[in-house]
């Protein structure tokens, strides 16, 4: 049987086609929106969960963790940050050898469509759940 490499070259040819330098000035403001966002979806929940009566809490894991109380809330929210060490790591690594440029280029690529993910989903959590939810019960 015959390996083919004709899709990693693909992969290969598109990934150099992309402007890396662009992707990272962008990784920045992304990661930056990802934490604001974050600290938006604790601080609404925070303020649901004191204000309302009949609260709930959709995330399975945090729902559990917030039974617990005051050290639930702590460790859900410590969980909730912790995403961030990574996406730090992908975002602020730098090439330091040149014969690792697919690698270094397919990191920033991948950070770049997750951050945008992250960014749209939590986006909506926030926007979409938690303000509505905070300005009924206000």
């Amino acid at each position: 049987m015959r390996f083919s490499t004709a899709p990693f070259e693909r992969e290969k040819r598109f990934l150099d086609s992309l402007n890396i330098g662009l992707i990272q000035k962008a990784l920045w403001p992304l990661l930056a929106l990802f934490i604001l966002l974050n600290f938006s979806d604790v601080l609404t929940t925070t303020f649901a969960a004191r204000l309302s009566q009949g609260f709930v809490e959709f995330s399975p894991v945090g729902s559990q963790l917030f039974r617990l109380g005051p050290g639930g809330y702590m460790l859900a929210y410590l969980l909730k940050f912790v995403t961030v060490i990574p996406l730090l790591y992908m975002v602020g690594f730098k090439r330091s050898d040149p014969k690792y440029d697919f690698q270094v280029r397919l990191l920033k690529f991948a950070a770049f469509v997750l951050l945008v993910a992250l960014d749209i989903g939590l986006g909506a959590i926030v926007l979409g759940n938690n303000v509505p939810l905070l300005l009924k019960i206000v």
